[in-house]
């Protein structure tokens, strides 16, 4: 039989609302770098385009390093439990952004935590191709896509009250919270579970 109810299965929505949680967050966070270099944090940073860019790059550099450990570590384990640890370690580095850490620090825990992006990706991407039938595959990753890219938009709509009524810190704050929130929700639901979904065809795919 098909595997028609990959959606269904509660591990399964518990990473697609992790992942939806994370996207908000993550774009948050993007929002939010460059007011705390450039503005808020003028007088620890000197207000440096350069630590800006520092900054950035580290970001993009530990989404790369990501990515490459993504295709060998994918295969090798089961994938929600791949992603679970994955958003433990990715949200844990974003606490250390609501506190007065020297410059070298935030670029250290950006590259850090961005490393472990494409291990949350990959994984629900993987059961979500692999596990549903061709017949309607189209249909279930235009839904979860849509979805996890509607978080976008909205971290971005958010973030620029909070950013003016708040500052860069608490915003920081609060997305590490939500992010936290939302990765020891997924781990309470995979980790209670043995025999998990795994990224083996369904049949008839």
């Amino acid at each position: 039989m098909a595997d028609r109810s990959l959606l269904s299965r509660r591990p399964v929505r518990a990473l697609l609302v992790a992942e939806i949680v994370s996207t908000t967050g993550s774009q948050m966070t993007w929002l939010a770098l460059p007011w705390f270099v450039l503005v808020t944090s003028g007088s620890a940073y000197g207000g440096s385009p350069r630590v800006a860019g520092a900054v950035f790059a580290a970001f993009g550099a530990g989404a790369v390093v990501g990515s490459v450990a993504a295709v060998k570590l994918v295969p090798r384990f089961e994938p929600l439990r791949l992603a679970t640890v994955s958003l433990l370690a990715l949200t844990l580095p974003i606490w250390i952004l609501g506190l007065d850490v020297p410059a070298a620090g935030v670029i250290a825990v950006l590259f850090v935590s961005s490393i472990f992006g494409p291990l949350i990706n990959a994984p629900l991407i993987g059961l979500i191709t692999m596990r549903t039938p061709e017949a309607i595959r189209a249909k279930v990753m235009t839904a979860v896509l849509t979805f996890a890219l509607l978080a976008g938009p909205v971290g971005l709509l958010a973030v620029g009250p909070l950013l003016e009524a708040w500052g860069a810190r608490p915003v920081f704050l609060l997305v590490a919270g939500g992010q936290m929130t939302a990765a020891l929700f997924f781990a309470a639901v995979v980790l209670r579970r043995s025999g998990l979904v795994t990224t083996a065809p369904a049949e008839g795919v």
